[in-house]
């Protein structure tokens, strides 16, 4: 047990000194681990490996800031389960955007980078006032229709869709803000 602590001192070391030999190691001795525990939640194969390759580049990116209060491979784990929660918001956001009818508004411009757009969202829906993007939510993500929203929220029909019109104004010029905010 001693010598397998040792050998991973050793192994961090060498990999903050940068030496190619420690990096190889260190990715042939993690790939395997990492990626089960990604596949564990993630089906598709292409996707594992990309966000395996993802968890490997942060991890060499914040290795100086490892403190060895945790085993390496509990540290990476941890890095893997962020990219993991990061996969799943991309996905809900483009999901979220294409069930929209702002899709055509959004989508003026032929949109380069999917990921973008989802960001894009993620912060106009935190932007929005909390009752629109409750309503938002609502209607285009739990497709519920404006009769039930009504009778969920305690409003009358005609009060949710005056509320659901002012909710999706709000979405575009909180979206245009957010996008041109990037340019």
């Amino acid at each position: 047990m001693q010598n397998t602590a040792y050998q991973e001192t050793a192994l961090i070391i060498d990999l903050k000194l940068g030496l190619p030999e420690a990096v190889e190691i260190w990715y042939r001795k993690y790939t395997p681990i990492i990626q089960k525990f990604i596949s564990l939640k993630i089906d598709n194969k292409k996707d594992v490996e990309e966000i395996s390759r993802e968890t490997f580049l942060n991890s060499l990116r914040d290795l100086p800031l490892f403190q060895g209060k945790s085993s390496l491979k509990t540290w990476m784990l941890r890095i893997a389960a962020h990219e993991v929660a990061d996969y799943y918001r991309r996905r809900y956001a483009k999901k979220f955007v294409h069930s929209i009818p702002l899709s055509n508004f959004l989508f003026h411009e032929d949109p380069k980078n999917m990921h973008d757009t989802s960001e894009y969202v993620v912060e106009v829906l935190k932007r929005m006032k909390i009752e629109y993007k409750q309503l938002i939510i609502l209607k285009y993500v739990e497709n519920l229709s404006v009769k039930e929203i009504a009778t969920r929220i305690h409003k009358s029909i005609k009060s949710v869709e005056s509320d659901l019109f002012r909710a999706r104004k709000e979405f575009r010029v909180l979206y245009q803000t957010v996008s041109s905010e990037v340019v």
